[in-house]
């Protein structure tokens, strides 16, 4: 994991230094010491966001049969992530795991986006988009852990800009401002989405979203 802080460490302040007391100290090095010990807190603060596995799949929705090629909402989880000093995501390491109800090929592909924007997100698809992973042509009936075609998803502050004003259910605010309810937060959702064939259904069995400051 990368880090911002200079001393890639929690820096002790010296036992001489006594703080009850008028002590001298250099002004310089206090204040960096200072700056990189919250920078390396903050980096401590990145955690496993969302984690669970269920191999018979009674969490997640089935996929009814729909038309080759159109796009369907499998499973959306919302948490709260946190952001950069410059306003741009954390890094989100993912893992999804899934399967189909018949030995058809069915594509799923796995977002972080908020809920007006997700089906644009899944549709446009991880050639367009830095927030979306997918996993192609899966036809196992036995749940397992899928190859996406990336594990790890960003989002830049232009792009974060379109989601802290978003109105989510349960909230009497426009959503989470970066500005002024919660500083450095914004609200986001795991959303896995399925392309079937013509009889086939997928399950979600198991979803993992670790964030890293890097």
């Amino acid at each position: 994991m990368g880090s911002e802080s200079q001393y890639k460490a929690y820096i002790d302040f010296p036992t001489t230094v006594d703080q009850d007391e008028d002590s001298p100290v250099d002004t310089a090095q206090m204040r960096s010491v200072l700056i990189n010990n919250a920078i390396h807190l903050y980096e401590q603060s990145s955690q496993v966001r969302i984690c669970w596995a269920d191999s018979t799949s009674t969490i997640s929705d089935a996929l009814d049969p729909v038309s080759a090629g159109e796009w369907k909402q499998l499973v959306s989880i919302p948490f709260v992530t946190k952001l950069k000093p410059d306003g741009s995501s954390f890094t989100w390491r993912v893992r999804l795991a899934g399967r189909v109800s018949v030995a058809q090929s069915i594509d799923f592909r796995f977002a972080i986006t908020a809920p007006d924007r997700a089906r644009t997100d899944i549709e446009a698809g991880p050639s367009e988009r830095t927030n979306v992973a997918t996993a192609t042509s899966i036809s196992s009936t036995s749940a397992a852990w899928l190859t996406l075609n990336t594990n790890t998803l960003t989002l830049p502050a232009n792009e974060i800009t379109r989601f802290v004003h978003t109105q989510y259910p349960g909230h009497s605010t426009t959503g989470l401002s970066t500005a002024d309810e919660a500083p450095g937060v914004v609200e986001l959702r795991a959303d896995v989405w399925g392309n079937a064939g013509s009889s086939t259904k997928a399950r979600v069995c198991g979803m993992v979203v670790q964030e890293f400051y890097t």
